[in-house]
């Protein structure tokens, strides 16, 4: 195992290494000192020292996530058909990491800024419910409450999909009124959040957004340009002619939290990047 420089994990097990952020995450991690142990559903070719697949029935995958200085679970569901796949991806995973979990440990966990055990949007409640099985964790715990993410125009998110059009030069489709006001997250802000949380972050829940509050029209237009076209489609047709479940339909017409997220940024001595600077604005043509 390499040495660690001072201040800086020895070893650092992630879930769902395989995922969108677990992957940009990894390519990071490669340029640090820490041995990586990539824990995934299925074997993949990922930039880590060590790989556990089938990680949730292992008990190598256990040994990994109890020997690691710092375990950063990233495992969840988003936009499950159902209560029980929502269950099985974010509370399950997260009871089978607490359980692991050793003093003197860290644990990063990516929870949501609306997590409510008891909130009747499905990937609420799993993320509160996660939270809640980690209250009793041996471990330093540091849950990081976020927004959606964007990722920019050259690779756009599935949040930053939502608003663009389907078609070149076509309207933009909005689920509600587009009043539902956001506070994205840069993906590359998150992964140099978790890489300091390593060693920055006080144990603890902290809301991490972006810079930004915007609604979901102010969005649509800065990403397509202020004449763009937009069609509003209200949550109840959306519930009958869309494929999109409906905890993700809540998410767009039900207003949520828009805490500052300054202490958080401070704490992580890290500065938020602005949407103009992710997505350059348009002007009229």
């Amino acid at each position: 195992m390499p040495s660690a420089t001072p201040g800086h994990p020895r070893s650092i097990t992630v879930t769902s290494a395989d995922s969108s952020t677990g992957r940009r995450l990894l390519t990071r991690l490669a340029d640090t000192p820490a041995h990586v142990t990539a824990l995934v559903r299925q074997r993949v070719e990922l930039p880590a020292a060590r790989m556990v697949d089938d990680w949730t029935r292992t008990s190598e995958a256990a040994d990994a996530i109890s020997a690691a200085d710092v375990v950063i679970h990233l495992s969840g569901a988003f936009s499950g058909p159902d209560w029980q796949t929502h269950h099985d991806a974010t509370v399950a995973t997260t009871e089978h990491v607490a359980r692991a979990l050793m003093p003197g440990q860290r644990l990063l966990y990516l929870s949501y800024l609306d997590a409510d055990p008891q909130a009747s949007n499905w990937y609420h409640r799993a993320k509160g419910l996660a939270e809640q099985a980690l209250a009793d964790a041996p471990a330093d715990c540091v849950i990081l409450r976020i927004p959606p993410l964007i990722y920019g125009s050259s690779t756009p998110g599935a949040f930053e999909r939502r608003m663009l059009p389907t078609t070149p030069g076509g309207p933009v489709t909005v689920i509600g009124d587009g009043t539902r006001r956001f506070q994205p997250l840069y993906s590359t802000d998150l992964i140099n959040a978790l890489i300091n949380a390593c060693t920055h972050a006080t144990p603890g829940t902290h809301d991490l957004t972006g810079p930004d509050t915007l609604s979901v029209e102010q969005i649509v237009r800065s990403l397509n340009g202020p004449d763009v076209a937009i069609d509003y489609l209200p949550a109840a047709a959306a519930r009958t002619i869309s494929a999109l479940p409906a905890s993700v339909i809540d998410l767009f017409t039900t207003p949520g939290r828009e805490p500052d997220p300054t202490p958080t940024w401070r704490m992580l001595d890290l500065t938020p990047t602005p949407l103009t600077e992710i997505w350059p604005p348009h002007t009229s043509s």
